[in-house]
């Protein structure tokens, strides 16, 4: 018996860069991994060339742990990461990545972020795409199952857990960046960089408001790549990197 069960196990895979990762290759965005090694290499490179040993890291919608996996490796043992995902299925798995990868500075918050604490129910996902939740706009992938989750305030998570600023807040929450920001309330001077999913689809005055938001506390923005950018312009893997002045 114990020899069947062992067959079934899952399989950590170690990426091109080095790390391991338990990879469900159902879901298309970890087969991506899989395949790719990574699915955003300019915006890693970019975390690696921000963070610093003993860095603090706030990583809100972290899907399976990939961008919190190479922040938590860039900013050593006296470093703290918390990735945020609401889904427990992703929570789960990067639990299980940091485990593959001995990452003892890593703190998986399985909660939504926004304006307000709290509960709400979010849908439940396909399994092929554990990465398109969105708290802003009906998902591709929503089913009829709902979960309810806790939603908590950024500022107020890093109160509760004294966190006095961090060097990076990374989020990709599908159209929610607006609520997520507001949710840092005056803790976003204390933070030095964002890094915010910019897409297609999604209502172009949100995006506007997000970079007023930012603009107006003193945020330069850039592309992942280093070049000044503006609403509209091209922008790499859909990323802006927001620097505090």
């Amino acid at each position: 018996m114990s020899a069947i069960s062992a067959s079934f196990l899952p399989r950590a895979e170690r990426l091109h860069d080095g790390l391991l990762m338990d990879v469900d290759a159902a879901e298309w965005g970890q087969l991506a991994i899989l395949t790719a090694g990574a699915t955003e290499p300019a915006t890693l490179a970019l975390f690696e060339r921000l963070l610093r040993p003993g860095d603090t890291v706030l990583d809100v919608g972290a899907h399976v742990g990939l961008h919190a996996l190479v922040a938590a490796r860039a900013i050593g043992e006296a470093g703290s990461i918390y990735a945020f995902d609401p889904q427990p299925y992703n929570a789960d798995r990067i639990c299980r990545n940091a485990e593959l990868n001995g990452l003892q500075n890593l703190t998986v918050v399985c909660a939504a972020a926004g304006e307000r604490d709290g509960f709400l129910r979010v849908p439940f996902q396909s399994l092929r795409d554990r990465s398109r939740l969105s708290l802003a706009q009906a998902g591709p992938n929503d089913l009829v199952t709902s979960i309810e989750v806790p939603i908590r305030r950024l500022d107020t998570f890093m109160r509760e857990n004294d966190v006095s600023g961090a060097k990076l807040v990374k989020i990709d929450v599908e159209g929610y960046e607006l609520e997520v920001i507001r949710g840092l309330g005056d803790r976003l001077s204390a933070v030095a960089n964002l890094v915010f999913e910019v897409l297609e689809d999604v209502d172009v005055e949100r995006t506007r408001r997000v970079i007023d938001v930012l603009t107006a506390a003193g945020f330069l923005l850039r592309d992942v790549e280093g070049n000044s950018w503006s609403l509209g312009q091209p922008l790499p893997e859909k990323n802006v990197w927001a620097a505090l002045r």
